[in-house]
């Protein structure tokens, strides 16, 4: 377990409990948690700790909210906003497709976050 810390995957943490700063102490987690990260002081939950790359971490997080977005209705919000932008095409069918038009416009547009 200490390849995680050594390895860059977790960094120092504050306890919420007694405030101390340091490395969490890991043990076998629970559920999909793969580590409980405690406080070396106190010993109480500080976080979950994954065994994943962050740059893994980001990919698969990405590959699951598109799937999900693929799935649900465009909001409200994406409806207006794509109104606000202009659209005139018939109004999207997933969340997913409307935050591909949204992108699309505000790039067309210039318009930039």
């Amino acid at each position: 377990m200490s390849a995680l810390s050594s390895s860059g995957f977790i960094s120092t943490v504050a306890c919420r409990t007694c405030g101390a700063i340091d490395l969490p102490v890991l043990s076998p987690g629970v559920g999909p948690h793969k580590y409980r990260g405690s406080c070396g002081s106190c010993g109480k939950f500080v976080m979950w700790v994954s065994d994943r790359a962050p740059a893994e971490r980001a990919e698969r997080r990405d590959t699951f909210r598109t799937a999900a977005m693929a799935t649900r209705y465009p909001t409200v919000a994406q409806l207006a906003y794509l109104k606000a932008l202009g659209d005139v095409q018939a109004p999207p069918a997933t969340m997913l497709e409307a935050s591909a038009r949204i992108s699309a416009l505000v790039a067309g547009k210039g318009v930039g976050a």
